[in-house]
């Protein structure tokens, strides 16, 4: 099982690396001021997230009890995609070490460690 994620954005004018602990849950999204009850683990409001198509609560990553890390959608208005595959909203996909992420129009690439 994974001890921490790493979650790389190149594709800004102003590149981010995130290195924190897997819990069994860890959230995408954006922090918004209207809303302050919500943070997401990963704020992506520093990059661009409102232009990039990042809704407040965009997707999750979880830990299954075997080990294995799933990605889901959490309902987004602007859709996730791992390696170029559209998520279903609510349907986890299966990640992995290097893979390549878009939340709405925004490129990830995550590492475990």
């Amino acid at each position: 099982m994974p001890t921490h994620l790493t979650v790389q954005i190149t594709d800004t004018a102003f590149p981010k690396t995130f290195i924190i602990p897997v819990t069994k849950r860890v959230t995408f999204g954006r922090s918004d001021i209207d809303y302050p009850s919500f943070k997401p683990d990963i704020d992506l409001v520093g990059c661009n997230a409102i232009r990039n198509g990042i809704s407040r609560q965009h997707a999750a990553l979880d830990v299954q009890s075997n080990g294995d890390c799933v990605l889901i959608d959490l309902g987004s208005s602007n859709g996730t995609a791992v390696n170029g595959i559209a998520l279903e909203p609510h349907t986890p996909m299966q990640i992995k070490d290097g893979d390549k992420l878009v939340l709405g129009r925004l490129q990830i690439t995550i590492f475990f460690d």
